[in-house]
């Protein structure tokens, strides 16, 4: 049975690999690393991967140091190839290159967050974007609040007048009251 598993595993690497999953060699500043988990995500979103398998995936498209620091991560924690799973990878790679402080940092600029001159849905992407590093990410009330607050003024207070009760709806009167402004004469939307 182990030799079937191992075999599966190959296969699912082989296939993944066909995909041509992103690399990864360390040289970021915390956005990159999102972006090649979420890449990878995607990759085996095609596919039905076990843990172990995803966690292979990843480990075969570390390059440069972050190979060595693997290594290392195995010989510290002796682990052998074959029991490694995706969440453990994930906590060690985030523990290794996703610190505290970035996250932090990434958590204050979503409470800063303001449209300024962005358009709507620029606004949105950014704090969809950010969202992720909040503490009540899946709070639906707090998350409209903050992300109507950050509109500019006369935007916002078109779509605090309907009362939205999910964050899609305020979204979508954000986008209306954007529209409905500039084209009203003089429609320059300032806040």
């Amino acid at each position: 049975m182990e030799v079937y598993q191992e075999a599966l595993a190959a296969s699912h690497i082989k296939d993944l690999n066909r995909t041509y999953p992103p690399t990864f060699d360390g040289l970021g500043s915390g956005m990159k690393e999102e972006t090649w988990l979420l890449d990878l995500g995607r990759c085996f979103s095609m596919r039905q991967c076990s843990s172990n398998t995803k966690a292979r995936c990843a480990i075969l498209n570390l390059h440069d140091f972050v190979t060595t620091w693997w290594h290392m991560e195995e010989h510290k924690l002796h682990l052998d190839i074959a029991e490694i799973s995706w969440e453990l990878f994930l906590e060690r790679f985030h523990a290794r290159f996703l610190s505290n402080h970035w996250r932090q940092r990434k958590a204050d600029e979503f409470h800063d967050l303001r449209q300024k001159r962005m358009t709507v849905e620029q606004y949105e992407c950014r704090f969809f974007e950010l969202r992720q590093y909040v503490g009540y990410a899946d709070d639906e009330l707090m998350l409209i609040q903050h992300f109507v607050r950050g509109l500019n003024d006369r935007i916002g207070g078109e779509v605090w007048m309907h009362r939205p009760k999910t964050l899609e709806v305020a979204m979508e009167k954000a986008r209306l009251a954007e529209e409905n402004l500039s084209l009203a004469p003089g429609g320059e939307i300032g806040g």
